[in-house]
Protein backbone atom coordinates (compact mmCIF):
# COMPACT_ATOMS: atom_id res chain seq x y z
CA UNK A 1 0.00 0.00 0.00
CA UNK A 2 0.96 3.60 -0.97
CA UNK A 3 2.34 5.54 2.19
CA UNK A 4 2.98 9.37 1.67
CA UNK A 5 5.32 9.78 4.27
CA UNK A 6 7.08 6.22 3.79
CA UNK A 7 10.97 6.45 3.70
CA UNK A 8 11.83 8.43 1.12
CA UNK A 9 9.58 11.25 2.74
CA UNK A 10 11.41 11.06 5.21
CA UNK A 11 14.87 11.04 3.84
CA UNK A 12 13.94 13.68 1.64
CA UNK A 13 12.87 16.11 4.20
CA UNK A 14 15.88 14.97 6.62
CA UNK A 15 18.37 16.00 3.13
CA UNK A 16 15.95 19.17 2.54
CA UNK A 17 15.06 18.06 -0.47
CA UNK A 18 11.46 19.01 -1.70
CA UNK A 19 9.84 15.25 -2.43
CA UNK A 20 11.16 12.28 -2.23
CA UNK A 21 11.53 12.44 -6.10
CA UNK A 22 14.69 13.44 -5.77
CA UNK A 23 15.99 9.55 -4.96
CA UNK A 24 14.39 8.58 -8.14
CA UNK A 25 16.79 10.98 -10.74
CA UNK A 26 19.46 9.77 -8.36
CA UNK A 27 19.07 6.58 -8.80
CA UNK A 28 18.54 6.70 -12.23
CA UNK A 29 21.88 8.77 -12.80
CA UNK A 30 23.87 6.34 -10.69
CA UNK A 31 23.15 3.70 -12.83
CA UNK A 32 23.20 5.67 -16.29
CA UNK A 33 25.73 8.32 -15.62
CA UNK A 34 23.67 11.56 -16.96
CA UNK A 35 25.21 14.05 -14.68
CA UNK A 36 28.75 14.60 -15.07
CA UNK A 37 31.37 16.77 -15.28
CA UNK A 38 30.60 17.83 -19.13
CA UNK A 39 27.45 19.32 -17.83
CA UNK A 40 26.72 22.91 -17.30
CA UNK A 41 23.39 23.78 -18.79
CA UNK A 42 20.34 22.22 -17.73
CA UNK A 43 16.95 22.23 -18.29
CA UNK A 44 14.07 20.87 -16.26
CA UNK A 45 10.58 20.64 -17.24
CA UNK A 46 7.79 20.54 -15.07
CA UNK A 47 10.09 21.34 -12.13
CA UNK A 48 7.78 21.48 -9.63
CA UNK A 49 8.21 21.20 -6.63
CA UNK A 50 12.08 21.59 -7.45
CA UNK A 51 13.33 17.94 -6.29
CA UNK A 52 14.91 17.27 -9.12
CA UNK A 53 17.05 21.14 -9.94
CA UNK A 54 17.79 20.36 -6.01
CA UNK A 55 19.64 16.95 -6.91
CA UNK A 56 21.14 18.21 -9.58
CA UNK A 57 22.41 20.90 -8.26
CA UNK A 58 23.67 19.12 -5.51
CA UNK A 59 25.41 16.74 -7.92
CA UNK A 60 26.81 19.67 -10.19
CA UNK A 61 28.37 21.43 -6.76
CA UNK A 62 29.93 17.18 -5.45
CA UNK A 63 31.76 16.91 -9.11
CA UNK A 64 33.35 20.48 -8.51
CA UNK A 65 31.34 22.58 -11.16
CA UNK A 66 31.52 26.34 -10.05
CA UNK A 67 29.92 27.50 -13.09
CA UNK A 68 26.58 26.17 -14.73
CA UNK A 69 23.06 27.05 -15.45
CA UNK A 70 19.37 25.09 -14.03
CA UNK A 71 16.79 26.32 -15.71
CA UNK A 72 12.97 25.00 -14.31
CA UNK A 73 10.06 25.25 -16.36
CA UNK A 74 6.42 24.53 -15.05
CA UNK A 75 2.74 26.42 -15.00
CA UNK A 76 3.05 26.15 -10.96
CA UNK A 77 5.65 28.70 -9.35
CA UNK A 78 8.53 26.93 -7.90
CA UNK A 79 9.99 28.45 -4.38
CA UNK A 80 13.90 27.69 -4.31
CA UNK A 81 16.14 30.23 -3.39
CA UNK A 82 19.70 28.77 -4.75
CA UNK A 83 22.20 30.56 -6.63
CA UNK A 84 22.10 28.61 -10.47
CA UNK A 85 18.79 27.72 -10.05
CA UNK A 86 16.20 29.79 -12.40
CA UNK A 87 12.58 28.49 -12.08
CA UNK A 88 9.87 30.17 -14.60
CA UNK A 89 6.21 29.55 -14.35
CA UNK A 90 5.93 28.87 -18.08
CA UNK A 91 3.98 26.20 -19.85
CA UNK A 92 6.05 24.38 -22.40
CA UNK A 93 3.45 24.80 -25.62
CA UNK A 94 4.24 28.01 -25.59
CA UNK A 95 7.25 27.68 -27.85
CA UNK A 96 8.41 31.81 -28.54
CA UNK A 97 8.13 32.41 -24.40
CA UNK A 98 10.17 28.98 -24.13
CA UNK A 99 12.50 30.58 -26.70
CA UNK A 100 12.72 33.61 -25.38
CA UNK A 101 13.65 32.68 -21.70
CA UNK A 102 16.19 30.62 -23.25
CA UNK A 103 17.93 33.60 -24.57
CA UNK A 104 17.43 36.12 -21.47
CA UNK A 105 19.78 32.82 -19.84
CA UNK A 106 21.96 33.05 -22.85
CA UNK A 107 21.52 28.95 -23.42
CA UNK A 108 21.11 28.20 -27.08
CA UNK A 109 21.65 24.84 -26.00
CA UNK A 110 21.17 21.97 -23.21
CA UNK A 111 23.41 19.85 -22.32
CA UNK A 112 21.18 17.73 -19.85
CA UNK A 113 17.25 18.55 -19.76
CA UNK A 114 15.39 16.49 -16.92
CA UNK A 115 11.53 16.03 -16.59
CA UNK A 116 9.75 14.28 -14.19
CA UNK A 117 6.66 16.18 -15.12
CA UNK A 118 3.25 14.24 -14.32
CA UNK A 119 -0.49 14.99 -15.37
CA UNK A 120 -2.86 15.91 -12.34
CA UNK A 121 -4.11 12.40 -12.01
CA UNK A 122 -7.86 10.87 -12.04
CA UNK A 123 -6.94 7.22 -10.51
CA UNK A 124 -7.93 5.73 -14.15
CA UNK A 125 -4.03 4.18 -15.11
CA UNK A 126 -4.78 3.86 -18.75
CA UNK A 127 -5.93 7.35 -19.00
CA UNK A 128 -3.70 8.54 -16.50
CA UNK A 129 -1.12 6.65 -18.28
CA UNK A 130 -2.05 8.45 -22.27
CA UNK A 131 -2.38 11.97 -20.58
CA UNK A 132 1.68 11.18 -19.21
CA UNK A 133 2.60 10.36 -22.47
CA UNK A 134 0.87 13.07 -24.32
CA UNK A 135 2.97 15.74 -22.19
CA UNK A 136 6.09 13.74 -23.32
CA UNK A 137 4.62 14.47 -26.82
CA UNK A 138 4.04 18.21 -26.30
CA UNK A 139 7.88 18.52 -24.40
CA UNK A 140 9.29 16.92 -28.21
CA UNK A 141 9.96 19.86 -29.80
CA UNK A 142 12.34 21.10 -26.57
CA UNK A 143 14.22 18.29 -26.95
CA UNK A 144 15.11 18.17 -31.25
CA UNK A 145 15.19 22.13 -30.71
CA UNK A 146 17.42 22.83 -27.49
CA UNK A 147 19.13 19.33 -26.66
CA UNK A 148 22.77 19.20 -27.74
CA UNK A 149 23.41 16.67 -29.97
CA UNK A 150 25.63 14.79 -27.27
CA UNK A 151 23.26 16.06 -24.40
CA UNK A 152 21.17 13.46 -22.09
CA UNK A 153 17.48 13.56 -20.94
CA UNK A 154 15.93 11.71 -18.94
CA UNK A 155 12.05 12.15 -18.64
CA UNK A 156 9.39 9.92 -16.55
CA UNK A 157 6.19 9.40 -18.04
CA UNK A 158 3.13 6.94 -16.37
CA UNK A 159 3.08 3.20 -17.82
Amino acid sequence: MYDPQDYYFKKAKQQGFKARSAFKLDEIDEKFHLIDRQTSTVLDIGCAPGSWMQYTYAKLSKLGKKKFQIIGLDIKKVDLNVPGIFAYVQDITEHDAVAKIFEQNQISKFDFIQSDMAPNTMGLKDFDAMRSISLLDQTLWIYKEFLKPDGKFVIKIFM
